[in-house]
């Protein structure tokens, strides 16, 4: 196995595909015969971006991948519900529109326990929608002095509300994308057994609780950053900056419609807060944004590219697009 380090990502192995491998099952043996070097680099912090291999779609890509690591996860507690409709184990991103870009964060930073590896597999690139991986010890490092020891000190409190399931709500979910960030508790979880919810909930990690109008409520404290198992160093994981109506994350027009939207509500929909319940400045999410953008590197991905990532040291996140595009993701452990 060829490796060439991503000129402007030091942490992202770039591995292009042989000319003798020809078709799905040659990329699994490919993949199984080289594990040991690719688990073993990504524990350390390092992350593979995998060029060029002759897979078509989802069920292939399980398949392929399963052969470097078997050990999937499922996707619980989410922010927003995913949907798999082609594979057992694998997940689509979510439905943020197009017009919106995704910045860096990790894949359910949002909660005590974060999965340790993260793959994403291009079925279908769209009109730019370029992924965005970046190192999250230089996000860390760009976040102003000051603001790193605040949130240290403080920590941070993730807070998440879901409406019951109403004809209004499923009206507005039709009707308009941008609801995919606000569904209802039943659609979300896929049941409307809320013993069920709550058990998966407190299994995560997660303090739960319901309100007269039968919403769900369901929060976490944890550190706003996670020491690299080798070296120590500090990384900013977990994804605060996402949970804050601001206008860097919505733009001006959905910021406006959603302060509409949420003055209606109790709650929020979504927030984050330091430990303590305090909100958290705007200016403190700015900077954060703004450290985001600074160290993001654009992968073009293509057909067939994947990329198998440290989950923790590697942030992702998407560009803005237009037309069809299909990626899939899947959370994995080390055993």
């Amino acid at each position: 196995m060829k490796l060439e380090l991503h000129p402007d990502l030091d942490s992202l192995w770039q591995v292009s595909c042989d000319a003798n491998i020809k078709t799905p099952e040659d990329v699994g043996v490919f993949l199984e015969s080289n594990k040991e070097i690719i688990n073993d680099g990504v524990k350390k912090g390092m992350s593979f971006y995998f060029k060029g291999f002759p897979i078509s779609n989802s069920w292939e890509y399980e398949n392929a991948i399963t052969k470097l690591n078997p050990n999937f996860l499922a996707y619980t507690g989410a922010k927003v519900r995913r949907e798999s409709e082609l594979s057992t184990v694998l997940y689509q991103p979510t439905s943020t529109p197009g017009f919106r870009k995704n910045f860096l964060h990790n894949e359910m930073a949002y909660q005590p326990e974060i999965p340790p590896i993260i793959t994403v597999f291009c079925e279908q690139p769209g009109n730019g929608g370029e992924t965005l991986l970046g190192d999250q010890r230089l996000v860390w490092n760009s976040i102003r002095a000051d603001y790193r020891e605040k949130l240290i000190s403080k920590k941070l409190k993730f807070v998440r509300t879901l409406v019951c399931k109403s004809r209004l709500h499923d009206f507005m979910s039709k009707n308009f994308d941008f609801m995919a960030t606000f569904p209802s508790w039943q659609n979300n979880f896929n049941t409307t057994d809320k013993e069920e919810v709550r058990n998966q909930l407190k299994s995560a990690g997660f303090e739960v609780s319901w309100t007269e109008k039968n919403d769900l409520v369901f929060s976490c404290v944890i550190d706003p950053f996670k020491a690299h198992p080798d070296t120590g160093e500090k990384m900013w994981v977990n994804n605060s900056h996402l949970f804050q109506l601001h206008p860097k994350v919505y733009g001006r027009f959905l910021y406006t419609m959603f302060k509409t939207y949420l003055s209606t509500s109790s709650r929020p929909m979504t927030t984050c807060l330091y430990g303590d319940g305090g909100k958290i400045e705007p200016e403190v999410i700015s900077n954060i944004l703004d450290a985001t953008n600074k160290n993001e590197v654009s992968i073009p991905l293509r057909k067939g590219d994947f990329i198998y990532a440290n989950n923790w040291t590697c942030g992702h996140g998407r560009k803005t697009f237009s037309g069809q595009r299909r990626l899939y993701f899947g959370l994995l452990t080390y055993r």
